[in-house]
């Protein structure tokens, strides 16, 4: 197997582990392990095609993380998504009405909804069944919908954290023509209804469908207020949504 990859031009020894995203042009040398031993092999070139996965998102690009873009993309490949998801909603140009994300966002295929907020929290969730306006509840095969958390205000969570579905496994998503992207019954994550838009309401009862962080329960403040900092009194900076399709 190959454990490590390092570069060596110019005297740098620069250790890339895994499926890592190179960052520039270089030499490079090669170690393959065989029974705990080293065999070096030849110095290879290598060229660099810029890829990220999601790299339409201007969220993402003013992070600047590209862990952030891996992670991601790792994520929903688990869950059966092998796509590079396109982008169909952008807060900043399309508004934060929820009928223009079913306009854009229904019968799309798969999606990974990132919401950023203005106290620098950054969440989601992504959907392993395409979002509708037809009303009632949606289960994917195998439950594969997620939320996640890519920053958080939580001392105790500072690294990014995935949330899968553990219990009310029929609530995995709500497609109502007057409510924005919704995740759980409860709900766990929930965006626009239909008296205000998705940067007027929204809130997050996490645990009751997607398992809270180890250690907090379903209902506890803790989790409540884990994805954006408190219950429901978010600011929220952008919402960007990409689908399959």
């Amino acid at each position: 197997m190959i454990t490590e990859i390092t570069k060596f031009k110019e005297g740098t020894n620069q250790k890339l582990i895994g499926e890592y995203l190179f960052q520039e042009e270089g030499e490079y040398q090669i170690n393959i392990s065989i029974n705990d031993q080293k065999i070096p092999k030849s110095p290879f070139k290598l060229k660099v095609i810029d890829y990220f996965f999601l790299e339409e998102s201007e969220i993402l690009q003013k992070e600047n993380n590209p862990k952030f873009n891996q992670i991601l993309e790792k994520w929903i490949k688990e869950a059966g998504c092998n796509s590079n998801l396109q982008r169909r909603f952008n807060s900043r140009t399309d508004g934060w009405e929820y009928q223009t994300f079913h306009e854009k966002c229904d019968n799309k295929g798969k999606s990974i909804v990132l919401i950023k907020l203005k106290n620098n929290s950054l969440f989601g969730g992504f959907a392993a069944i395409d979002w509708h306006s037809y009303g009632g509840y949606k289960q994917s095969t195998g439950n594969k919908s997620f939320l996640f958390s890519l920053i958080s205000l939580d001392p105790k969570f500072l690294e990014p954290l995935k949330m899968p579905i553990y219990q009310r496994k029929g609530y995995e998503i709500a497609c109502y023509s007057k409510h924005g992207p919704r995740f759980g019954g409860g709900t766990d994550l929930h965006l626009g209804n239909g008296y205000e838009n998705m940067k007027k309401f929204k809130y997050s009862y996490l645990g009751n469908t997607y398992k809270p962080p180890f250690g907090y329960k379903e209902g506890s403040n803790e989790a409540q207020n884990f994805l954006g900092g408190s219950y429901q009194n978010w600011d929220i900076f952008q919402i960007e949504i990409f689908c399959e399709n």
